[in-house]
């Protein structure tokens, strides 16, 4: 389930980038490297392109980094919220009793 979710919000922002170097009002360039950032872990080949570019620009890196750690705490939180009680009831075990 967390994989499909990384893919498939890498994805969202690579055709978002995609889409927004075609229109003026969206940043093409921003929405294409954070998919691909959310995708590198995930694929070994984006991976691979990317780290020529990592090792010229690190400090740009480093923030996209941060922000990709921030979106997917901001979607752990989301997803734990939804969890009906009942199904957070399951784990917990039946309490111990007196009886024989």
């Amino acid at each position: 389930m967390k994989r499909i979710i990384k893919v498939s919000v890498g994805w969202f922002f690579l055709l978002l980038g995609i889409i927004g170097c075609f229109l003026p009002i969206l940043q093409g360039f921003l929405f294409i490297a954070v998919g691909l950032l959310i995708l590198s872990e995930e694929s070994m080949f984006i991976k691979k392109l990317l780290h020529p570019l990592e090792q010229k620009y690190p400090h740009h890196f480093q923030k996209v980094y941060q922000f990709r750690q921030k979106l997917f705490q901001k979607l752990r939180t989301t997803l734990h919220r939804k969890q009906s009680p009942n199904s957070a009831r399951k784990n917990v075990e039946p309490p111990l009793t007196d009886e024989i």
